[in-house]
């Protein structure tokens, strides 16, 4: 057991030492001569210390991390201060131990997170000097954390593992209790999430019939009727990292007869563009072009105008990261990015289908991390 915390420890460590060499080499390249990170998400991604008031400062040489009483001790236990100088935040905000910081480290130009909050933006902005720039640096940030370390992605890989246990429990419960209206199904599935020992990343989305035509539904009383759309739309959060997974189920209770013609179609086309689209993921590939191929295979069968969000975005610490997969993005991917293929169609007062898998792109191509069933027959409840 000694020698397994020792490895986790050596594994942080060296995770931090490569984050900070990149956003350094970034800072150098974007003539920045420090980073302020007030978010907690990235916050946590340098220093792998979670709490909820830090504020993160990254110089050439040299890194600071701000905490308040609250988070003092356990900052003092498991903060590397190989990494990072831990200074003790005033009762009155910080601002002026911020200061002291920056003021003694020949700090001319300063990065900051486009995300981070306006109050914090202003008082920073108040409490440094006029000839001090301030500039965006939260896309530098955004680029370094979108592509995954082996540990990352050995992380979120297990996180969409008990992600489908829990959506595979959740099935059996349905169909052995005939659970059938949103909200109930929601609740169970809040109930496993607790049960596993994670928790849930995002709102569960659980839509049924006429519902299903709504991409964000919110779960009511609404009771999935034989032959209609069961989309569920679910994630958890495993030691940091999100998993994310959608799946429409129909409603046949043994009657697959029961099941239109016109839904098996409408599935059919979106499983057809999703594999479309995967066949684009590789290195070099822009992230449009990967939602382009989605998007004409659905358009092709007449059903463009109901596709009507973007393919898919990164996930890590935070369910939406980038890179971005809309016909407007201009990322390019790369090896070691997480991201979803999600497309769907959805008709008004009749129904949707979504099918999203989370996938990673590597070195020749993708890698499929959502091994949950998804063809027709697997979808019939």
């Amino acid at each position: 057991m000694k020698e397994f915390m020792t490895d986790k420890v050596d594994l942080a460590k060296r995770a931090i030492t490569s984050r900070l060499e990149k956003v350094r080499s970034r800072l150098d390249e974007a003539h920045l001569d420090a980073l302020v990170i007030a978010t907690r998400p990235n916050s946590f991604y340098f220093t792998l210390f979670d709490c909820s008031n830090s504020i993160v400062v990254i110089t050439a040489n040299k890194a600071w991390f701000f905490t308040d009483f609250r988070y003092i001790e356990a900052a003092e236990k498991n903060l590397s201060t190989d990494h990072y100088e831990l200074v003790k935040l005033s009762p009155t905000g910080g601002m002026d131990d911020l200061w002291k910081v920056l003021s003694g480290s020949n700090i001319r130009r300063i990065g900051f997170e486009e995300s981070a909050p306006y109050s914090f933006f202003r008082k920073l902005r108040q409490n440094i000097s006029q000839e001090t720039e301030v500039a965006e640096a939260g896309s530098i940030i955004a680029s370094i954390r979108a592509v995954k370390d082996p540990n990352e992605i050995e992380t979120i890989r297990l996180s969409q593992k008990i992600n489908e246990e829990i959506l595979s429990t959740l099935l059996t419960i349905v169909q052995s209790e005939r659970i059938t209206e949103e909200k109930q199904i929601q609740i169970e599935i809040r109930r496993l999430i607790i049960d596993g020992g994670v928790e849930e990343a995002f709102p569960t989305i659980v839509a049924c019939g006429k519902n299903s035509s709504l991409p964000h539904a919110v779960p009511g009383k609404d009771r999935v009727a034989c032959g209609e759309a069961l989309l569920i739309d679910m994630g958890v959060i495993y030691e940091h990292y999100c998993s994310d997974m959608t799946r429409t189920f129909f409603y046949c209770q043994g009657d697959s007869m029961c099941l239109s013609k016109a839904m098996r179609t409408l599935y059919n086309i979106v499983l057809e563009a999703q594999e479309a689209a995967l066949q684009k993921v590789a290195p070099g590939v822009s992230a449009c072009e990967v939602d382009k191929a989605a998007r004409a295979v659905i358009a092709a069968h007449g059903y463009g105008d109901f596709f009507g969000h973007g393919l898919g975005h990164g996930v890590g610490i935070e369910i939406h990261e980038a890179p971005t997969l809309n016909p407007a993005s201009k990322d390019i991917l790369e090896a070691g990015m997480v991201i979803t293929i999600e497309p769907g169609i959805y008709l008004p007062n009749v129904g949707g289908v979504r099918i999203e898998d989370l996938v990673v792109v590597t070195e020749n191509g993708y890698l499929n991390l959502t091994r949950f069933p998804k063809s027709l027959q697997d979808s019939l409840l």
